[in-house]
């Protein structure tokens, strides 16, 4: 720097260009500031957000968590639903061996008479001849 750019330097504008960067770095200060109180509320923004989608999730399984059928109760359902069977093929049972004691019944029945009538048969046979 020469004599003569040093001599343009005086108190008064030394203080003028001081007051000027403090202010326009409070300004910068103050714009710095302002950004990133927006970023901070965008921010929140966007949890909050985030966080009524993860408790309307959170909802949404305690609503289908009440609804399903507890599995004991299924349990015993299905335990019931099998003595109910049980208790059907048992009565089936006793109904086709009932049935099929009857068709032998009638089996004996026709081979008994079917006997009858041949000794009958054969003893008219035998007491004709002579």
């Amino acid at each position: 720097m020469s004599d003569s750019e040093n001599s343009e330097w005086t108190l008064n504008t030394l203080a003028r260009f001081l007051d000027a960067r403090i202010d326009a770095a409070g300004e910068l200060s103050r714009q710095r500031h302002e950004s990133a109180a927006q970023a901070l509320e965008v921010a929140l923004t966007a949890s909050e957000r985030r966080f009524d989608n993860v408790n309307e999730f959170r909802a949404q399984l305690g609503d289908q968590q009440r609804t399903f059928i507890p599995r004991v109760e299924v349990e015993k359902s299905f335990l019931a639903i099998d003595d109910r069977l049980k208790k059907l093929e048992a009565a089936d049972q006793e109904t086709h061996g009932h049935g099929s004691g009857i068709k032998d019944g009638w089996g004996w029945a026709v081979g008994g008479i079917m006997f009858v009538i041949a000794l009958g048969s054969f003893l008219l046979t035998v007491f004709n001849r002579k």
